[in-house]
């Protein structure tokens, strides 16, 4: 386990520092830890996915079932055209899972760039 410092500050966003790690290295793994776990949100983040679609690597979605005191592996997915559609894929996944999205929580319109 380890740590992959991002600078913010820099001209190339944080979505091409990580695209660029995957890319530079033979293995590598990066878990994103969901937003809204210490403060609420309204939109879901969609760094995930474009870091994914950069570096030409699957999401692997998975959660914490604590009722039942498991990891759970969802599935995969390889970021295709349309952010949108994929979201709906992935909270397709999550759903069926049981976990249960805030009613008010939105996903991006379509076209929207928001990292």
């Amino acid at each position: 386990i380890g740590g992959i410092p991002v600078d913010r500050r820099s001209s190339q966003g944080a979505v091409e520092q990580m695209a660029e790690v995957f890319n530079r290295r033979e293995e590598f793994l990066l878990a994103i830890v969901p937003e809204g776990t210490r403060k609420e949100i309204r939109t879901i983040r969609t760094g995930f996915w474009h870091i994914a679609k950069a570096a030409r690597v699957s999401i692997i979605c998975w959660y914490l079932d604590n009722a039942n005191k498991r990891a759970r592996w969802l599935g995969e997915i390889t970021p295709g055209e349309n952010l949108g559609d994929d979201l709906a894929l992935i909270r397709n996944m999550y759903e069926r899972a049981g976990y249960r999205f805030p009613l008010d929580l939105k996903t991006p319109d379509k076209g929207d760039d928001n990292k």
